[in-house]
């Protein structure tokens, strides 16, 4: 094995800072040994740890990385047999060549070491090529070595992002949880931020929110605030708000944020993308298109293509909701292509977006009159498992047969399917109340309760604009049946 020898200290403690998330001082401490240390041999083993730092900096950093690899071969022939070098070999080829097959086969004909770092670009290289399960496996090898346990929170990280490449939220967010229980305090921001964006996506606003709050204590008294990771830590509060249906605190989030410079390209696009999603949630269907179309643009350089369509999806959604003919028809027409394609078919190996498709073509068609062909989508969604809309969808559709018992059917099966907190839950509540009210004041006291809790649920938001005048007066109304209805018992 190749053995280091003269820079042997300044290698470790540079090592170290990098597993513990200090690249900084890493990198100093490396340019630093550079100047000190002149023989072949410790230049080699210099550039290659230099080489691993910078490959956690993105794509710049892994071209650097590259030469600084093709250097350090140049130095000193042997290095090939260090564990470290085996491992940037992969992580490179990954990166130039993105072959996940081929990718697998390098890091299994690795021989066996204790390099903690060694084994985390193995990671880096297995994830970049997205082979999420062969991640799980290594990192739960990798965990159950004594010698490696000062860098199990390192593992549990990478275990951590696998989990999220396969969508299993729950177990990324148990295993950063344990990360950051065994985390250097370096690094706690940086874990913390990604606990709380899986949070998010889980649904757990409030755990996600008292996250971001501690996050946002300790960068005051870190004394970062203005960093890249503040920024970061305010998006993604200004995206738990408006997911708690708080629009308006999001909206003013998101506007202290437009005026910040962005280092991240990534962060940039994330912060349009919010304020697209805000001004559609807001009803701004202007402001909100045209958010999006700078997303669309920015998305051309720096998303995968599966993230790129499900933009797209979001932006024609938006012309879908906008009441604008020429956006709705738009809308229709790329909705239709979809459907004719074979890859979203019933037995597509992503069938969410099924349902979805049916669901919005459903409205599409509904909104250009055509109700049997609306009728029938509305149900595909429904048995996609798309309940809460094709239940709302198929609501409307039953009105329009003059079918007000079926409708309330339909509304009651999406109020079952909603979060009572969730503003969905106030508007099925003001759809009951409206149905009973057509139907007449025959049922008082449901009108009462439905119209009521509708007018708690939606305060605040910007249905409340269009609801809070009817639900108030069938209130009045309702309250005025049923005191008649007492005083005639009496």
């Amino acid at each position: 094995m190749y053995r280091l020898e003269a820079a042997s200290d300044d290698i470790y403690m540079a090592s170290r800072a990098v597993l513990e998330g200090d690249m900084s001082s890493a990198m100093g401490l490396l340019t630093r040994a550079l100047d000190s240390w002149q023989r072949s041999s410790d230049q080699a083993k210099l550039k290659l740890y230099l080489a691993a730092c910078y490959s956690f900096s993105g794509k710049d950093g892994l071209n650097q990385a590259g030469s600084l690899l093709t250097e350090a071969k140049r130095h000193d022939p042997f290095i090939v047999s260090s564990p470290l070098y085996g491992a940037m070999s992969a992580l490179l080829a990954a990166y130039y060549q993105q072959k996940q097959e081929d990718t697998i086969i390098r890091i299994l004909k690795l021989p066996d070491h204790n390099d903690p770092l060694a084994a985390c670009i193995q990671l880096y290289a297995l994830h970049l090529v997205k082979a999420y399960r062969v991640v799980l496996r290594y990192s739960a090898k990798l965990l159950k070595r004594c010698e490696m346990q000062p860098f199990y929170w390192r593992f549990l990280w990478w275990q951590a992002k696998a989990h999220q490449g396969l969508k299993h939220f729950d177990l990324a967010a148990r295993d950063l949880e344990k990360a950051i229980e065994l985390a250097p305090q370096l690094s706690l921001v940086e874990l913390g931020l990604e606990h709380a964006q899986v949070l998010i996506k889980l649904g757990e606003l409030s755990h996600a929110l008292s996250r971001l709050e501690a996050i946002e204590q300790k960068l005051i008294l870190d004394k970062t605030e203005n960093s890249e990771n503040d920024k970061y830590q305010r998006l993604l509060s200004a995206k738990a708000e408006a997911r708690l249906g708080n629009a308006s605190k999001a909206l003013w989030l998101l506007k202290a944020l437009e005026q910040e410079h962005f280092e991240s390209e990534l962060l940039h696009f994330e912060l349009r993308l919010e304020l697209a999603r805000n001004a559609r949630e807001l009803m701004q269907p202007s402001q909100a298109k045209n958010y999006y179309q700078e997303t669309l643009k920015l998305a051309k350089i720096l998303l995968e293509p599966k993230e790129k369509f499900e933009l797209n999806y979001e932006y024609h959604q938006l012309l879908l909701e906008s009441g604008h003919p020429d956006d709705l028809l738009a809308a229709y027409n790329y909705l239709e292509e979809l459907l004719s394609a074979n890859d979203y078919e019933v037995d597509s190996p992503e069938p969410e977006y099924v349902g979805r498709i049916y669901l919005d073509f459903a409205k599409a068609s509904y909104r250009l009159g055509q109700l049997s062909e609306a009728g029938y989508y509305a149900e595909a969604a429904l048995e996609q498992g798309f309940v809460f809309e094709a239940a709302l969808c198929l609501a409307q559709i039953a009105q329009d047969y003059y079918d007000l018992n079926l409708a309330l059917d339909y509304y009651q099966m999406a109020l079952s399917s909603t979060a009572r907190e969730m503003p969905a839950y106030g508007l099925c509540h003001a759809l009951i109340a409206d149905t009973l009210v057509k139907q007449g004041y025959h049922h008082a006291e449901r009108i009462f309760m439905h119209a009521e809790q509708g007018l708690e649920c939606l305060a605040g938001h910007p249905l409340a604009n269009i609801w809070q005048p009817l639900l108030s007066q069938y209130l009045l109304k309702a309250r005025e049946q049923m005191s008649g209805a007492t005083r005639l018992l009496n």
